[in-house]
């Protein structure tokens, strides 16, 4: 079973509600492609921010004069560090934008979780 946080977002009476689900866990796509995973889930500060240490560690290491992959280690350490708090990361972008913490769902799957939690909130229309 995996856990997911849900975020509500009221657009208005006539726009609607928006909801996000955000798994709980390591995220491997954000360890591999760190500011790419930001861009996918259009976090564009954060995907900004995320490209500039990227470079920032590989131009320091240029900078200091050290060999070719010694940045190497830096940048995995860091890409760590996003991997492991890219949920938290995603639910501070999200709160940027006007979502709201809506509750916890647990499901075998993202289809699973988000099924129970329509089930227990008929209020909220399925898109």
């Amino acid at each position: 079973m995996r856990i997911y946080t849900v975020h509500r977002r009221d657009r208005g009476l006539f726009k609607g509600t928006e909801i996000a689900f955000v798994k709980e866990g390591f995220s491997w796509p954000a360890l591999a492609f760190t500011f790419l995973w930001a861009f996918w889930h259009s976090h564009w500060m954060l995907g900004l921010v995320l490209l500039a240490v990227d470079l920032g560690l590989t131009a320091l290491a240029g900078w200091l004069d050290r060999p070719e992959g010694t940045s190497l280690p830096f940048t995995l350490a860091w890409h760590l560090v996003v991997a492991i708090s890219a949920d938290e990361l995603n639910r501070w972008s999200l709160r940027l934008r006007g979502y709201v913490a809506n509750g916890v769902v647990a499901g075998e799957n993202l289809a699973m979780a988000e099924w129970r939690y329509f089930e227990a909130h008929p209020e909220i229309p399925r898109q």
